[in-house]
């Protein structure tokens, strides 16, 4: 009993805001409020929105709008160029070996070095040696100088000569 007392409540306080709302809609289209009763304390009495006829300028014509119409708003106006910072690499050190004499062993040729450490050594093309600072690699044997390089930098070859 109680459940139905508060549907019957409700049901009749949605009718009524529902017709209330379509009075509110009716009066307005049927009675619609003068603008002249109501004031703006912020404009003159004598302020008119719309320009008078002597005064007004010839309008612009529609093809003067073509810019603005062919114009996608949605993709940037100007493009920023920008360029990437210019990467500093590093200079190779100096190849702290010395070439002392080259040796034809087994059909190849293999360089006698003397290392930074004073070690002597013999290498072939394709071994690597400790120059202090990294890696030196060697690229090619021949008879009288070696191209070295150095690893983790430009590709940049030395090329030892026989007694410097």
């Amino acid at each position: 009993m109680l459940i139905l007392r508060w549907k019957t409540i409700l049901f009749v306080c949605g009718l009524l805001f529902f017709y209330m709302a379509g009075g509110i809609v009716l009066f307005s289209l049927f009675c619609p409020i003068p603008m002249e009763t109501v004031s703006f304390s912020a404009r003159p009495s004598s302020w008119n929105p719309v320009r008078s006829s002597d005064k007004s300028e010839p309008l612009p014509s529609l093809s003067a709008f073509s810019a603005v119409w062919d114009t996608p708003l949605q993709a940037p106006v100007f493009d920023v160029v920008v360029s990437p910072p210019e990467e500093k690499k590093p200079e190779m050190p100096p190849i702290n070996a010395k070439f002392l004499a080259t040796i034809a062993e087994g059909g190849g040729l293999r360089a006698m070095l003397k290392l930074p450490n004073g070690n002597t050594r013999m290498f072939k093309s394709g071994d690597t040696f400790e120059n202090l600072p990294g890696t030196a690699h060697i690229l090619e044997v021949q008879p009288k100088s070696v191209l070295v390089t150095m690893e983790g930098y430009e590709e940049t070859t030395v090329t030892l000569e026989l007694g410097k």
